[in-house]
């Protein structure tokens, strides 16, 4: 090798050198990995593009969570910075291997009218909902029998978003998050050979029913089946209804009955036979176990299970005295003695017809007549 020829070589490898050491110096090994961690985490089914809008963050990185919660197929944690926010988590599982975290926090309480869930919409098999500066979405996928799905018949995928700016009635905000689980959604149902949401599918989601009010003999969404029941309603004080769209996609649904004011004082509910499994994990103490039945000691709650489609699990219908958080007192002013049961008999017959569900157990309207009736 000539002189010339060796200084030569050796001025490039120095110009290389300096170009990548600017290069990894300004961020490029930054976004590398970045990138990297996020093409890896959650078996790959993270929908990156949707990501800076969710997290509102140009930067977004990821990594599993430890521990994995029981049961999940995986879990992991997108941040948009080094700080504690924002941060999404995201938990693909089973639907027979239900979690807590599978609901919107405070679901199950049969006293509150928190975790309130609004369809998605455009045919999309999920909600939203949110509290706070944290927003919850969580979608179900159908999945026919054969040797991916082991058996299972559902696969949920939830997203909980913590960002300082949130807002849980934010619309763009709730519709980025639910772009992000849609189209996570479609990437989990191609690797585990599920029915995904159409990517084009897209667009805003329904409103926080807490959100929306109508009087009942208007209502003609969530709450359709309150008409028929708006003097006795009345006569209990709640002459408002809180409501989302009617959508059959939606795995689960919310109306409410309200005050003149929109205090909620009943609260009506349908949980999927996807999120059975993860509805009776969430509160172990919770007595709705079993085809139907009704509060024994105070009267305040009720539920009833179908067979509806999607899922092997049986469906739930729930209705409930809603109290106030700080008063622990009801906005509804002496409800008679059979008007949750009444409530809840209109609700679950109307949901399941809607549904295409079969099998309705509903419980007897006084407790000493039995537990469970058809």
């Amino acid at each position: 090798m000539t002189h010339r020829r060796r200084n030569l070589l050796i001025a490039l490898a120095s110009a290389l050198a300096v170009l990548t050491g600017v290069g990894w110096s300004t961020g490029m090994f930054d976004d590398w990995r970045d990138e990297r961690s996020l093409g890896d985490a959650c078996q790959g089914v993270l929908a990156e593009e949707a990501l800076p809008e969710t997290l509102g963050s140009e930067r977004a990185f990821a990594g599993d969570s430890h521990p994995a919660l029981e049961g999940a197929l995986t879990r992991c944690v997108v941040r948009g910075s080094e700080e504690a926010t924002p941060a999404l988590r995201v938990d693909l599982r089973w639907a027979g291997d239900g979690h807590r975290d599978a609901l919107p926090e405070g679901y199950t309480d049969t006293w509150a009218a928190s975790g309130a869930a609004a369809p998605m919409e455009h045919e999309r098999p999920g909600v939203v909902s949110g509290s706070g500066r944290e927003l919850h979405a969580t979608m179900a996928l159908a999945c026919p029998a054969h040797k991916d799905t082991k058996g299972h018949d559902a696969l949920l995928l939830t997203g909980r978003l913590t960002r300082p700016d949130a807002r849980a009635d934010d619309a763009q905000l709730r519709a980025d998050l639910a772009r992000f689980i849609s189209g996570s959604a479609s990437k989990a149902a191609d690797k585990y050979g599920c029915r995904g949401p159409e990517r084009a599918r897209a667009g805003q989601v329904a409103e926080d029913p807490l959100d929306h009010s109508v009087p009942v003999q208007a209502a003609k969404g969530s709450c359709a089946a309150a008409r028929d029941l708006r003097r006795q309603a009345a006569d209990t004080g709640l002459a408002r209804a809180l409501e989302t769209p009617a959508d059959p996609h939606a795995p689960l649904a919310d109306c409410f009955l309200a005050t003149d004011d929109n205090k909620p004082g009943v609260r009506l509910s349908f949980i999927s036979g996807a999120y059975a499994p993860s509805y009776a994990k969430a509160d172990s103490l919770s007595k709705i176990r079993g085809a139907s039945g009704i509060d024994e000691e105070e009267n305040s709650y009720a539920w009833a299970t179908a067979v509806c489609p999607g899922s092997s699990e049986r469906s739930l219908f729930t209705t409930w005295s809603v109290q106030d958080s700080h008063t622990k007192n009801s906005a509804a002013t002496d409800p008679p003695p059979d008007f949750l049961h009444d409530a809840l008999t209109a609700y679950a017959k109307k949901t399941a017809q809607d549904r295409g569900c079969t099998d309705l157990r509903l419980p007897a309207p006084n407790p000493a007549h039995g537990n469970d009736r058809h």
